[in-house]
């Protein structure tokens, strides 16, 4: 991570077993990953943020020790705790005749490991690479489909002492419906294994297209520099970030980077038609606008691919730049990427949606970074229904005119819930946490916006009694608390907020844990109204990390974080 990168907001993203769809594990401690300077928002960077979600409670990158060639000559006369040294292969996409490889630091009982999953029966086989039995290899007829799991558990060594239970998740597909690319291989290579990978994407795309089933590219840490759009395929999908040969995968670094040269209006990088599904996955990869055109778009999409993982950032398009635009008709995930509208001079937009059914679910989505810019984090158009906004860290960012949610022409109901909404710094002109002109629903949000004009709640049109719901939110540190467009007032206090739609909402200080360092979640000495007066809904069964809403407490918090410490009455 470079020194100017912004400072790690988020912890680690924990997988709970029964939402299998957001490949993650449970009971991981939140972990932080902080930049060496920019204590505070104003001066946010370009480029890669922070390493965003990990897969906590296994070692997916291989060896965590480069192992000794050959086995000591005298056991040594006390033994480290038995632990797993590696897990192979990472998660990610899994072939079905791959074998599934565990080893530990020690002897093992080779009758204590048992196994479950949805990924069908598997057959252990006990080899020597260091200590006798200390490798267990799991082969079986892989049952293909997205998200299968497999867990291990209950191994021990041949004196009773326990290793822990770890698991993967991985899609599985059909034996040679993947290819292997890597940066620099060998044009001559077919890409049907991970020791012949191919090093364009684009030909690895094109050879699987019109696959009968699901297929799969995986892609290696490396920059592939595309001269045109980098053209998905329905049911082909895209693994990032793997290293050491194929054999570690750390999602959290995005170094599977894929950018554009050569640019014409529009300069698109990755795009994916309307004939690709949500069976397409797009997981572990950094997609980079291009720059030397009116318009950059980093990830194009007129389908409804899988959008998971991802670092998505646009470019310094001249007019306009845009990290992920949304145009299809069918339902649409979006969860745990970083997304950036980019460094355009004139607008900057993170994420542009218009009649697309979405859930946007545990982002960290910023605007722009140029402060003569107008930097949007999400812009919302169209007539659809079901787009669900939950559990995201949005900002405007630190520009001329900071918006965290433009929901303007919407035209129906929407679902605004549990988000963390900045908008603005001491020097923005015009800042508003959330700009509205139709029916919408505003809940335990925690919504604030700072500048000259800062508006926490903006009402951009005529909006009938009751359109706008307002419930348990903290609108904080903004001068106005709600522009009324019926009566073209100013309301500036949680008293003024009288209309049927508005209840229970807050003007209360957060006490953040660190929030110069954009760090969000509460602390024991924040406000019990905030850290216990979420929606009693709850209105989404986790937050974007993993816990449980409402929490150990009972109770739901505002804002991205669901916190389950003391509060201050």
């Amino acid at each position: 991570m470079r020194s100017n990168e912004l400072m790690s907001i988020f912890h680690v993203m924990c997988h709970v077993k029964q939402r299998l769809s957001l490949f993650f594990m449970t009971a991981c401690l939140p972990l932080f990953f902080l930049a060496a300077c920019l204590p505070s928002l104003p001066s946010a960077p370009d480029g890669s943020i922070f390493g965003l979600f990990s897969e906590a409670g296994l070692t997916e990158d291989g060896e965590t020790t480069a192992p000794p060639t050959t086995p000591p000559t005298d056991p040594p006369t006390a033994f480290p705790a038995p632990a797993i040294l590696s897990f192979t292969p990472p998660s990610g996409a899994l072939a079905t005749t791959d074998a599934i490889r565990i080893r530990f630091n020690r002897t093992m009982d080779t009758g204590s490991c048992s196994t479950t999953g949805s990924i069908g029966t598997a057959t252990a086989t006990w080899s020597t690479t260091v200590y006798p039995n200390d490798t267990v290899t799991f082969t079986g007829a892989w049952v293909t489909g997205m998200e299968r799991y497999f867990e291990v558990s209950g191994c021990a060594t041949p004196d009773a002492l326990a290793v822990g239970s770890q698991y993967r998740i991985w899609s599985v597909f059909n034996s040679g419906t993947l290819r292997y690319v890597r940066q620099g291989a060998s044009a001559l290579n077919d890409g049907l294994t991970a020791s012949t990978p191919i090093p364009d994407l684009q030909t690895a795309i094109d050879a699987l297209s019109g696959c009968a089933g699901a297929c799969a590219i995986l892609i290696h840490e490396g920059t592939y520099t595309a001269s045109s759009p980098i053209q998905m395929k329905e049911k082909v999908s895209l693994f990032g970030s793997y290293e050491s040969g194929f054999s570690a995968r750390r999602t959290k670094d995005y170094d599977s980077i894929i950018e554009r040269s050569g640019c014409v209006d529009p300069c698109i990088t990755l795009f994916a038609d309307n004939t690709v599904s949500s069976a397409t996955i797009v997981e572990g990869l950094r997609v980079q606008g291009g720059a030397g055109s009116a318009t950059s778009i980093a990830f194009d999409v007129s389908g409804c691919p899988t959008i998971q993982m991802n670092h998505i950032r646009g470019g310094g398009g001249f007019t306009q730049s845009i990290g992920l635009r949304l145009n299809g008709t069918c339902a649409t995930s979006v969860e745990l990427n970083i997304i950036r509208g980019g460094d355009s001079p004139d607008t900057a937009t993170a994420l542009l949606a218009g009649d697309t059914p979405m859930t946007v679910n545990g982002n960290y989505i910023y605007g722009g970074t140029d402060p003569a810019a107008i930097g949007t984090g999400i812009a919302l158009s169209g007539t659809t229904t079901n787009k669900l906004i939950v559990n995201n860290m949005v900002y405007g960012g630190p520009v001329l005119k900071s918006v965290g949610m433009n929901l303007v022409g919407t035209g129906t109901l929407l679902k605004i819930y549990h988000n963390t909404i900045i908008a603005g710094n001491a020097s923005t002109t015009t800042s508003i946490g959330v700009q509205v002109d139709s029916q919408l629903e505003v809940f335990s949000n925690h919504i604030e916006a700072s500048g000259t004009n800062s508006f926490c709640v903006y009402e951009a049109d005529y909006l009938p009694a009751s359109s706008l719901k307002l419930e348990r939110n903290n609108l904080w540190n903004c001068t106005v608390v709600l522009f009324d467009y019926d009566t073209a007032s100013d309301l500036t206090s949680i008293a003024a907020l009288t209309a049927a739609g508005y209840t229970l909402n807050y003007r209360l200080a957060p006490a953040f844990l660190n929030p110069a360092g954009n760090d969000f979640r509460f602390t024991d000495s924040s406000p019990c109204l905030l850290t216990q007066g979420g929606h009693p809904g709850p209105l989404y069964a986790e937050d974007g990390w993993g816990s449980s809403r409402p929490g150990a407490d009972g109770f739901t918090s505002v804002g991205a974080y669901e916190h389950d410490g003391a509060c201050v009455p």
